[in-house]
């Protein structure tokens, strides 16, 4: 009986650990969706493996109409896009730096994104005037979008939905990522490890 007991117990450790294992090395999908709107600006954040949920977050913050009032109602666009592209060509220059980093790295080698949108809806309630802010609208999502790729090493895929009939602003970034679980938490264990290095050494 004892040993019928003792060899019940080695198969259920083993059960266990070969669970352990399977889901260490499990693919596990994340989901980041950002989003801006008059009604509020949000974040989503959730981590699913199996179909499951592991963890969730949300975040929103509403009353934000006096922040967007004077680009739904203006009826000329007054963006100035040097000061963008002055912005992103000097971040640029840093992107050969940030890639050769042992973090950047580390993340390139745990981290697949899976899919990346960027999906806009621009109305002005005139046809002129929603063509040019979508116009105005593609050239910066393409500066934006030039960056990002470079970064990333995954084009985003952009979309402008403009709405000729009514005043309406809405935008939202989906970003879709998978990793191993086990890798995951090798990387960020070698990451406080850099962490930890750099305040020691400041």
């Amino acid at each position: 009986m004892v040993v019928y007991f003792l060899y019940l117990g080695l198969c259920l450790l083993g059960i266990f650990v070969l669970f352990i294992l399977l889901l260490l090395f499990w693919s596990v999908k994340a989901e980041l969706k950002a989003y801006l709107s008059p009604k509020g600006i949000g974040v989503h954040f959730h981590i699913t493996i199996l179909h499951k949920k592991l963890f969730h977050f949300e975040r929103h913050i509403s009353n934000i109409e006096d922040l967007l009032d004077p680009f739904v109602t203006s009826q000329e666009p007054s963006f100035n896009l040097s000061h963008l592209e002055d912005f992103l060509s000097k971040q640029e220059l840093s992107i050969p730096q940030i890639k050769k980093s042992p973090q950047y790295k580390l993340l390139e080698k745990t981290i697949h994104i899976n899919k990346l949108n960027w999906n806009t809806i621009l109305g002005f309630g005139d046809a002129a005037v929603t063509a040019t802010y979508c116009g105005l609208a593609w050239t910066i999502k393409g500066i934006i979008s030039h960056y990002a790729k470079q970064l990333l090493n995954y084009p985003p895929s952009l979309h402008i939905s403009p709405d000729y009939t009514k005043n309406i602003f809405s935008s939202e970034v989906i970003c879709i990522f998978s990793f191993k679980l086990g890798k995951a938490i090798v990387t960020a264990y070698k990451l406080s490890k850099y962490r930890k290095g750099r305040r020691i050494s400041s």
